[in-house]
């Protein structure tokens, strides 16, 4: 094929591409769910014909760090903040940090901000089992707040010892005092057991409780009743 047409079809991808993004971000015509789908069949055609990297990086001007997505060469977080601890790989929201505290902004061309900047430290969850969720620590207490098309909520309130997220895990793990207990989006577990321990390959939650071990019913309640546990489904 002639280096003319090749580059005409790569073109045409990328501007296919940015049409679909646009509804997404900013008309929310597509669900996060058909977003993934189609850039994945998108990206497979972009390489087939042209290797192409879809990828965003930081940048410095003035002092400030701003994101740049390389291929379209559009800046997507202008460089306003004082910095931003890693350059997210997709156009949705990303870290900064001003004046020592952090913040979420949005990847908008603006850097729109989300969650203000008040937190001690914050950082995406998970591993593409979440989308848009962060562990925040505010006063030395850690919590987890998320958002999804500008909608922000705060999943788990910043008043936990430790937020854990173990790698390539359904769950995340809530300590207070001395207490475990669990998060995620379908399910909600207080911190009153003394252990909690999921082995996924059965879909259980077993959680320790007066120093014996036992499981999560359909309820989110304790039993000793392996036929009552509740098996998760897990999606990958």
């Amino acid at each position: 094929m002639p280096h003319n047409e090749l580059k005409h079809i790569s073109r045409e991808l990328i501007n296919e591409f940015m049409e679909y993004e646009s509804m997404l971000v900013h008309d929310n015509k597509m669900s996060i769910d058909e977003y993934w789908e189609m850039r994945e069949k998108l990206i497979f055609r972009l390489c087939h014909y042209h290797p192409i990297e879809l990828d965003n990086s930081l940048f410095t001007e003035n002092g400030k760090m701003g994101i740049r997505n390389n291929v379209f060469n559009t800046i997507l977080v202008p460089p306003i903040y004082d910095e931003i601890p890693y350059a997210v790989p997709h156009r949705y929201y990303t870290v900064a940090i001003n004046d020592g505290k952090y913040g979420i902004v949005k990847a908008d061309g603006k850097g729109t901000v989300i969650f203000p900047f008040i937190y001690d430290l914050a950082y995406e969850l998970g591993d593409g089992h979440y989308v848009g969720a962060f562990c925040v620590t505010l006063n030395g207490k850690q919590g987890i707040v998320s958002v999804c098309r500008d909608i922000t909520r705060t999943e788990v309130e910043p008043i936990y010892d430790l937020v854990e997220h173990p790698f390539n895990g359904h769950f995340t793990f809530l300590k207070k005092d001395g207490k475990w207990g669990l998060w995620n989006y379908d399910h909600f577990l207080p911190p009153v057991y003394d252990d909690v321990f999921i082995p996924e390959v059965m879909g259980w939650i077993m959680v320790k409780k007066d120093g014996k071990w036992g499981y999560i019913d359909e309820n989110n309640e304790y039993t000793n009743d392996i036929n009552k546990a509740f098996l998760y489904h897990f999606k990958y």
